[in-house]
């Protein structure tokens, strides 16, 4: 009875660490930033063709750490 209860709060398909999935997505982003563009496709390619969900974070993680990166670079660039 305490099991059915437990399936019920949580929705079908959503049971894992979020915060895990981040942190994997963190470190596979910085990795393909590292790789040259071939192999960096190649595995985004390979990675949304085995986990969609995963290969959303990363990209989305990309993106932003290609911006922080730009954003200190502009600020670095304005104070000397």
């Amino acid at each position: 009875m305490a099991m059915m209860e437990q399936q019920e709060q949580s929705p079908p398909g959503l049971n894992y660490d979020q915060q895990a999935v981040i942190a994997e997505a963190e470190n596979i982003a910085i990795q393909l930033l590292q790789a040259d563009e071939g192999t960096r496709r190649s595995q985004l390619s390979a990675l949304q063709a085995e986990d969609y969900v995963m290969y959303a974070v990363v990209i989305q993680r990309m993106e932003q750490l290609k911006l922080d990166e730009r954003n200190q670079m502009m600020q670095q660039g304005g104070q000397m």
